[in-house]
């Protein structure tokens, strides 16, 4: 199963470059460092989709987080946590408001995709009812953050349990 999720990683990047850039595994040699120095040298928006593919490999065929760009924004209740995230995305994504808005943490993963000329969003966690939400636009997902941030608070209680939010935009 390894050898085949494997092959499916070198396929898929082979699919991505045309098959220009050879994963044989191999760190600190010269050819796959100039191959590397190519890749990173070209197109800015070609490196964010190789990455954000890469992304997508490991979370959708290997079962497994996001390689790149992770970030975690900790600090004290109402010091802006969601209003950085905001300002990171570009759009409302968690409840913003005086006192205690954000009653769960929110693990957001961005993908950027070129050929998207609206973002798209999916949601998910274990305290939401029913199967992930899927398809969604970043104004329906806020709402649906912000209904469980508000049930949260009815029942005046955090919860551990993380929100996932996959945030798809170019």
């Amino acid at each position: 199963e390894r050898r085949q999720k494997k092959a499916q990683a070198k396929a898929l990047a082979a699919e991505h470059d045309g098959g220009q850039i050879e994963t044989n595994g191999a760190r600190g040699n010269n050819a796959s460092d100039e191959k590397f120095a190519k890749l990173l040298s070209q197109n800015e928006d070609d490196l964010l989709t190789f990455v954000a593919d890469i992304n997508k490999l490991y979370q959708d065929k290997l079962d497994k987080p996001a390689p790149f760009v992770t970030f975690v924004i900790c600090g004290m209740q109402s010091a802006g946590k969601s209003t950085i995230m905001e300002r990171f995305m570009n759009a409302p994504v968690n409840i913003v408001q005086e006192g205690t808005g954000t009653r769960c943490p929110l693990d957001t993963t961005c993908i950027h995709v070129s050929n998207l000329s609206v973002p798209t969003c999916e949601l998910s966690g274990k305290e939401l009812d029913g199967s992930p939400l899927t398809g969604l636009t970043i104004e329906q997902a806020f709402v649906a953050i912000t209904q469980h941030n508000m049930v949260l608070a009815n029942e005046d209680r955090f919860s551990s349990e993380s929100l996932k939010l996959v945030y798809r935009a170019n």
